[in-house]
This record gives C-alpha cells, sequence and structure tokens, in this order.
C-alpha cells in the first residue's frame, strides 16, 4: 500500500461497493420471488449467496492494519460476487413473465327516469369484459335552494345495473352512482358516474272521500265500517277507529290501512256505543285527514223477553198476494220504516191521499241478535214483537187503493242477514218468510258493506247471491214472479271496484237482476257542484258498466233493457257529507226530464221522512231536508214521472180500506179471525158471524157478513 491515506479510502470504497452488492442482491431476491422456479434450479443463485455472505462477513473485520494480501482477496471476492449478481440479473430479466395489462371497469351512462309512479335509475353502455365489478352504490339527491340533499342510499350487488327508489315528490333529481371493481394484485377500486337531473312535476292524487261511518252490533260485538268511500288512487294510508260510550270515553283504538275492511270491536257491556273515525290521506303535495263519527248504538244485557221467529208482525198469511209486477218507468221514494215511534211514524196511506205516489221502498230489515229479520235489527220495536201492526194495516190501506211496496233489506247499519247467516238455505228461507209474511212483489238489497277479496267479492256477497238463486228458482217453480233490485253506492263516473265485482258476482250466479238502484248522494267535498248533472253522469256510466257486465257473461241486453234496469235516488237537500252536496228542488226536473228520454226504471229517494223543513233551520237530519221548504215538496215534484206514465195508474182513494168514521174499511186482502168484526163496505156497515180469510169474497155478497147498523 502506498500510505495508510490510500489505504483507508480504498478499504472505505471496497466496503461501500461491498453494501451495493447487498442491496442489489435484496432487491433481486424481491424479483426472484416471482420466478423462484427458475431460480431455484439455478446453482450460481446459491453459489452468489454464499459468496455474499462470506464476503459481507469479511468485510465487517477489514480495516487498512489488515495484512495487503487479505484486503486484495476480498477485493477479489467482491469483483467475483458482483460480476455472478451480474448474471442473475440477466437471468432474471429473460425469464420474468410478462403481467398482462388490466382492463379496468368502465360504467359510461347513468339515466334517471321518472316512470309516473316512481324514480327509476339504471346504468348503461357497460364495459367489464374481464368481469370484475362486484357491487354498485346509489346516492339519490334532491337540488335545493340551500344545497343537494341526499334522499336514499342503496347499496346493490354487481347484477342490480337498475334500482327502484321507490321515490317520487315535487322536485329536481339526480343520482350518483359509485362501482367498485377488482383492479391490480386484487385490490378493490372504484370510480363514480353521475346521472342527469330531472324535474317531477307531481299531479295530485284525487282526494279520497268517505261519507258514513257506520256502527252495528252482533252478540254484544260492536262492528264498525265505513261506506260510500271513494279513493281510485289509493291515498288513503291509515284508519284509526276508535271506539267510546255517550261519555266520550274512550274503549278501545284499532288502527287499519285498508278503509275498506270491517273492523271488529270487543265485546262490551251494556250501554250506548259509537266510533270516531280518522282518515289519514296522502295525495302528493299534501296529506289530509278524514273526520267522522259513527251512529250510536245501544248494547242490551240478557233479556228475559220471548225470543221472535222469523218477522213476527204480521202473522204469515196462508194465501200470499198473487204475484203483480211493478210497471215500468216509476217514481218510489224510500221510507225509514224501522222509524216507528209515534213521533217519526210515516203514514203510507196518508201521504200518498196527499201526493198521490203509487209506490215505496220501505227499508231496512237486518239481523236480530238471534239472526232472525227484522226491522233495523231490533227486537224491541214495537212493529217487530208483533205488539203493533200498524205498518201491515198502513201497506194494505196503500194496496187498497192500487199501491204497493218493496221492502229493502240492509242499508248504512247492520249487521245484514247474509253476515250473520252462513247457512246459504237458511239465508234463502228468512229472505222468502219475509216476501211471503208480507206479500212482496219487489224486494231490494241496499249493499252498502261491499268488500272485496282478491278480485273477487266478499264471501258475505257470494252466500248472498247463492241464496237469492236458490229463492228465484224456488219462487218461479211456484209461478210467482217477484223482482229483485240491489241498491248500490256510486260516484258521478259510476260505481266502484267492489260494487262491480258484486254485481259481476251476482251475474255470474245465475242471479235475474230486475234493477240496480244507484245512490248518487254524498260525493263528499271533491264532487261539489249541480248534483242533477252528476245524477244524470252517474246514471249514464252505470249504463256503459251494466253493459260490459253482462257482455263479459256472454249476456247481450239492449240499451233500452239496460235503461229499464237502471233506477236513481239522490238524497233529497243537505247530503250527510255537507252543504257542498246539496239536491235542490230545482235539480229534479232535469233528472226527471233526462229519465222520460230513457225510459228509467225507478227514480226514488232517500227519504220521504226528510221531506220537510226543520223549523225553516238549515240544519239536515232523519227528520229534515235542511232546506226552506213546504212539506212533501220533493214528492210532489217526482210524481210527474208517475203521473206522466200511462203504464201507472193513478190510486183510487175511494177504495181506501182504512178507517171510516171511526169503521175500518174492508179491504180483500186482510183477515178478520174474530167474530163480530164491525167493517165499513160500499156506503154500508157489515159484522162477520166467523173468520173470514183475505181474498174472500166482499161483504155485500158473502153468507159470513151480515149487515148492521151504525
Amino acid at each position: 500500500m502506498n500510505s495508510n491515506n490510500e489505504l483507508d479510502f480504498q478499504v472505505s470504497d471496497l466496503k461501500s461497493k461491498i453494501t451495493s452488492l447487498f442491496d442489489k442482491f435484496k432487491t433481486l431476491q424481491t424479483s426472484m420471488n416471482l420466478i423462484m422456479d427458475i431460480v431455484s434450479s439455478n446453482p450460481e443463485y446459491n453459489i452468489t449467496k454464499n459468496k455474499l455472505e462470506l464476503l459481507v462477513n469479511l468485510s465487517q473485520s477489514l480495516n487498512s492494519s489488515n495484512n495487503i494480501n487479505d484486503f486484495f482477496e476480498i477485493k477479489a471476492l467482491a469483483y467475483d460476487v458482483e460480476k455472478m449478481i451480474f448474471d442473475l440479473e440477466h437471468i432474471i430479466e429473460v425469464s420474468e413473465p410478462e403481467v398482462p395489462e388490466i382492463i379496468v371497469p368502465e360504467i359510461r351512462t347513468a339515466l334517471l327516469e321518472d316512470t309516473k309512479t316512481t324514480l327509476v335509475g339504471s346504468l348503461k353502455d357497460i364495459v367489464d369484459p374481464e368481469i370484475r365489478l362486484n357491487s354498485v352504490e346509489y346516492k339519490l339527491y334532491k337540488e335545493t335552494a340551500s344545497g343537494d340533499n341526499e334522499i336514499l342510499h342503496i347499496s346493490l350487488p354487481e347484477s342490480m345495473f337498475r334500482i327502484d327508489f321507490n321515490f317520487r315528490e315535487h322536485g329536481t333529481f339526480y343520482f350518483i352512482a359509485t362501482y367498485y371493481y377488482d383492479g391490480a394484485n386484487e385490490v378493490i377500486q372504484s370510480n363514480t358516474i353521475k346521472s342527469n337531473n330531472i324535474t317531477v312535476q307531481l299531479v295530485d292524487k284525487e282526494i279520497p272521500t268517505v261519507c258514513c261511518a257506520a256502527l252495528t252490533a252482533f252478540e254484544n260485538t260492536p262492528k264498525g265500517l265505513l261506506t260510500k268511500i271513494t279513493d281510485k288512487d289509493s291515498a288513503i294510508t291509515e284508519v284509526i277507529y276508535t271506539l267510546k260510550n255517550t261519555n266520550n270515553t274512550s274503549i278501545e283504538t284499532i288502527i287499519n290501512n285498508n278503509p275498506f275492511d270491517h273492523v271488529q270491536f270487543t265485546k262490551v257491556n251494556e250501554g250506548n256505543y259509537f266510533f270516531n273515525c280518522n282518515c289519514k290521506y296522502n295525495i302528493g303535495s299534501r296529506t289530509g285527514e278524514i273526520l267522522l263519527n259513527s251512529n250510536i248504538i245501544s248494547i242490551k244485557g240478557n233479556t228475559t223477553e220471548p225470543e221472535p221467529g222469523p218477522n213476527p208482525d204480521p202473522t204469515p198469511d196462508p194465501n200470499p198476494t198473487p204475484s203483480k209486477k211493478w210497471p215500468r218507468g216509476i217514481f218510489a221514494p224510500f221510507v225509514d220504516a224501522a222509524r216507528d215511534d209515534v213521533n217519526s211514524k210515516f203514514a203510507l196511506a196518508d201521504k200518498s191521499k196527499i201526493t198521490g205516489v203509487q209506490f215505496y221502498n220501505l227499508g231496512f230489515i237486518t239481523a236480530d241478535s238471534n239472526k232472525n229479520p227484522a226491522w233495523a235489527g231490533n227486537i224491541n220495536l214495537p212493529g217487530n214483537k208483533g205488539t203493533n201492526a200498524g205498518l201491515m194495516q198502513d201497506i194494505e190501506r196503500l194496496r187498497s187503493m192500487g199501491g204497493d211496496v218493496c221492502i229493502s233489506f240492509g242499508g248504512l247499519n247492520g249487521p245484514y242477514l247474509n253476515e250473520v247467516i252462513t247457512d246459504i238455505q237458511d239465508l234463502k228461507n228468512k229472505y222468502k218468510s219475509i216476501i211471503n209474511n208480507w206479500n212482496l212483489n219487489r224486494v231490494d238489497f241496499d249493499m252498502e258493506h261491499n268488500r272485496t277479496s282478491g278480485s273477487e267479492t266478499c264471501e258475505e256477497n257470494k252466500r248472498n247471491h247463492s241464496a237469492i238463486k236458490l229463492l228465484q228458482d224456488e219462487l218461479k217453480s211456484e209461478g210467482r214472479y217477484v223482482g229483485f233490485w240491489f241498491t248500490l253506492p256510486v260516484m258521478p263516473y259510476g260505481l266502484n271496484q267492489n260494487e262491480l265485482l258484486l254485481l259481476d258476482d251476482a251475474i255470474k250466479k245465475g242471479v235475474e237482476i230486475e234493477g240496480v238502484n244507484i245512490m248518487a248522494m254524498c260525493y263528499g267535498g271533491a264532487y261539489a257542484g249541480n248534483m242533477a248533472e252528476q245524477s244524470i253522469s252517474a246514471m249514464t256510466n252505470l249504463h256503459s258498466q251494466l253493459k260490459n257486465l253482462y257482455n263479459n257473461h256472454g249476456v247481450i241486453k239492449t240499451d233500452d233493457e239496460l235503461w229499464s234496469m237502471i233506477g236513481i235516488c239522490p238524497e233529497i237537500g243537505i247530503n250527510d257529507t255537507g252543504a257542498f252536496n246539496t239536491f235542490f228542488l230545482e235539480d229534479v226536473s232535469p233528472v226527471i226530464n233526462f229519465c222520460k228520454t230513457k225510459n228509467v226504471g225507478m227514480i226514488t229517494f232517500w227519504s220521504a221522512n226528510r221531506d220537510k223543513a226543520n223549523n225553516g233551520s238549515e240544519v239536515n237530519g232523519p227528520d229534515s231536508t235542511g232546506l226552506a221548504q213546504e212539506e212533501l215538496a220533493f214528492t210532489k215534484a217526482f210524481q210527474i214521472y208517475n203521473s206522466t206514465n200511462a203504464d201507472v195508474a193513478p190510486l183510487v182513494f175511494s177504495t181506501d180500506s182504512g178507517i171510516y168514521n171511526g169503521t175500518p174499511v174492508w179491504h180483500e186482502s186482510m183477515s178478520y179471525p174474530n167474530s163480530n168484526t164491525r167493517v165499513y163496505y160500499n156506503g154500508k156497515y157489515y159484522t162477520n158471524g166467523w173468520y173470514v180469510s183475505a181474498w174472500n169474497q166482499p161483504p155485500s155478497s158473502n153468507e159470513a157478513w151480515k149487515e148492521a147498523t151504525l
């Protein structure tokens, strides 16, 4: 060595070189992991590794005091290792496999669409040949003046490139999709894409209407239901029923989301009850509520009174009235015949002598607690206990003058016979007992409890139609004709689905429907307007609906036949829904004029009991129209439909089988079971010597009767 300084420099340089060789070898080891099968089979790798380890160990003790020969040996070894590393680098360079290029997935289009019921997002123009996409994350945003608000955040698996947000409201919206994919070395990576903006201008759903809340009872169990419901857009979201007593104490609350369902409360103790109802709705731009109170019902405790048989007033006549089909094109108002207390009794014959009305519809017969037919389902009403046969006497007086009545089953309240009687034969017999006992030529089914089961009417209605079909077949085999009508809720646009399905099932069962009477009333605030025009609209739409129903069952009816089947029933004066639905006296003429042009089967109204003012007040109710009017003004106005119909004979007042100077007037339809009964006939008085049945010879030519003095 020339000098110590020079040797120190060379030793330091050699150590640096050895350190560099060591680092380079470590780098090679990383690359060699990729091609280990090639390198491990090459002996140079292990020789180089061993020599490098020896070289590192020798260099740790290398300094300028070492023998010069040691220095050159170490230096020679370093050059040898350097060459071997160079050779290994060459092996790796030629042996290293080519890493394929990863194709990054790409989604080029994000589309937001408004289906008019919901917002739907979709991802399109997707490039992913290696199927690296594994999930998509959607975020729906709404633009506002204060910034964009996140509305929804949904993560979906890779196949879900379409998302239904199940959301729609006013505003401008877009979504951002973040899609995740497998990148290099299986590392998850992501990209985002923003959709188009879309502005939603909501057209509000139609405001629903619910006109009536009814509470019925069977075996001390109250049942609540809503009727006259219009909810074409399913805007009603929740219905809250609260049963209360007359002290306004809440007894039970039931929450339901289907306004068409019946609600069964639990059994209660004796007392008076009603329910209030809160129907919540959402029409899009706003929410609202419909608040209703039901009627009050009385729940009775156990009674020791004898249980009546099927409609004990009157006693069945062994010789029922011969069948007599009502003429087409009649006016026959409804009478609330169940209200037979002294103050509200409606005297049919006496009123007809004032108005000339020949026909009436009497409502309503429902089921009593023993499942028997009874007026208003109340066994405690005098007419249902057999202690007051006044209604039958009144009907016979009307018939003696040439008039007649139709009795209606059902109505707003209940329970209906077909709701509590499950045996079809038994139900048929109960209906027939009413037809026979009251000598009926026409019956009506006022069905306001209509529900659906899937795409069909409810089981109670199906059962009813089966019983009616059996009854019609039986009457036909006896040579008797009885007309069967349905009275149904309606809207100006026609029948709702519940009522259409009811008629569809009746037609399918083979029921011979003489007519369909529609309740053109209680439309709600959404249909405030001219009720004469709305009645005409309802009839016109019903005509089309009936044609379609019969066509669907392969039954072809002419337009004229269909018009003969239609009845129209407004509620005179202020309707139960409020003054925005009011049928005025001036609405009578347009309805009559239209009905004359079509020869519509029947005009009626609810109800003759109400055809008067309530001391001049504007409050309507069961005894008033709420209008300033003369008593019976609507009845007299509608009677023009009868008086101008050549097929409708006027009443003959002189044949009234009522009272003459305190003596009953004889009539052929009346039975006289007790001897020495005094009657008046053709200007003379008679008494009978024995039982005289109905449809016997008059006193002047019947030996059972003897002329008597006053």
